[in-house]
């Protein structure tokens, strides 16, 4: 847990995968690297299911885990902020 009047570093992501593939198999790929989803949010496109997701975790972990996310097939792609 953060100190009093320190946050906790966060980052924000949207990862567009192919339809009809769950957050939970996106979420057994972030975790895997040592990343914690804070929360996540989904939407339903015609052509793709976007997950908007608040991520906290190290840096380099965070690298490690977009290159995984981008070897993924069911990726489409990947926007981390």
């Amino acid at each position: 847990m953060a100190a009093p009047g320190k946050s906790i570093p966060g980052y924000r992501e949207r990862l567009r995968v192919l339809p009809g593939v769950t957050f939970g198999q996106m979420e057994n790929l972030i975790r895997v690297e040592g990343i914690h989803v804070f929360s996540h949010r989904t939407f339903e496109h015609e052509q793709d299911r976007t997950f908007e997701l608040m991520l906290v975790g190290a840096t380099k972990q965070l690298d490690a885990m977009v290159d995984a996310l981008r070897r993924d097939k069911n990726v489409v792609s990947i926007i981390t902020e």
